[in-house]
């Protein structure tokens, strides 16, 4: 998984998004795309903590404005060099969750 860009099959098959990559790459391991309701979305599993933040638009996120939501979870480093490396079916599951919430409080 290191350095290379796929599309997880799990994700493309939930309807969520309108294009994404990802998860991709070590440390960080990481995921991009947008919402089929056009939000921006940017995942991330470094060092002891995965995030997971919502913004309006990709230039809101490289402007570093305020995120519509934000989740975040440590997990256990599983390594001797102290960086932690999430599996992608790890960073899978974490991503659907935080969707989930996020559908779920957007629609209340």
């Amino acid at each position: 998984m290191a350095g290379q860009k796929f599309r997880h099959p799990v994700l493309a098959a939930t309807g969520f998004f309108a294009w994404f990559d990802g998860p991709f790459g070590g440390v960080p391991v990481q995921l991009v795309g947008n919402l089929t309701t056009g939000e921006y979305v940017y995942f991330c599993a470094r060092f002891d903590c995965a995030r997971l933040e919502v913004h309006t638009s990709r230039s809101a996120w490289e402007r570093d404005e305020k995120p519509l939501a934000s989740y975040e979870q440590t997990f256990e480093i599983e390594d001797d060099i102290g960086v932690g490396m999430m599996e992608a079916d790890q960073c899978v599951e974490l991503i659907l969750s935080w969707l989930s919430q996020y559908r779920s409080t957007r629609a209340a």
